[in-house]
């Protein structure tokens, strides 16, 4: 489960604001349940009435982002290797041998430095998967967005 500014970052990349108050209120009770938490608030009634609350639909894309990011591991995985060090600071700090020395190291689990700062620049394609199998791609979000500012 990503933490809470990852889900404002997002946010506000695709909806223009951060909806803090609605990602701190889906993860709320979060201290005291723990995981279970995700029953009580991660549904579409809580989407649906946080949208009825505010009066603002993009609140319902907030909360239904927030859920496909914590179901994500994809998510996961992208905050893991946003937080990754380059590896041979990472092998130092652990002091582990090289992938030579008979101690694999998977290549594909970080990416290098020079590889995320130009894909930072790139408009990656987006597709959210949809409960009937289908996927939502970029170009749906994207006239979503546009009808959802108008």
């Amino acid at each position: 489960m990503p933490p809470r500014e990852v889900h404002e970052y997002v946010s506000q990349l695709l909806l223009g604001d951060k909806f803090s108050w609605v990602h701190h209120y889906m993860d709320g009770p979060a201290k005291s349940l723990g995981p279970a938490h995700r029953r009580l608030r991660h549904d579409d009634e809580t989407a649906l009435s946080l949208w009825l609350r505010s009066g603002d639909s993009r609140a319902y894309l907030a909360a239904r982002l927030h859920i496909y990011m914590d179901q994500s591991d994809a998510a996961t995985s992208l905050d893991r290797v946003l937080k990754a060090q380059p590896s041979d600071a990472r092998r130092a700090a652990t002091k582990q041998k090289p992938a030579a020395a008979g101690h694999p190291v998977s290549p594909t689990r970080f990416l290098d430095w020079k590889q995320l700062a130009q894909m930072r620049h790139r408009k990656l394609p987006l597709a959210i998967p949809l409960r009937n199998g289908r996927y939502l791609s970029g170009q749906d979000i994207a006239s979503i967005l546009q009808l959802v500012r108008r």
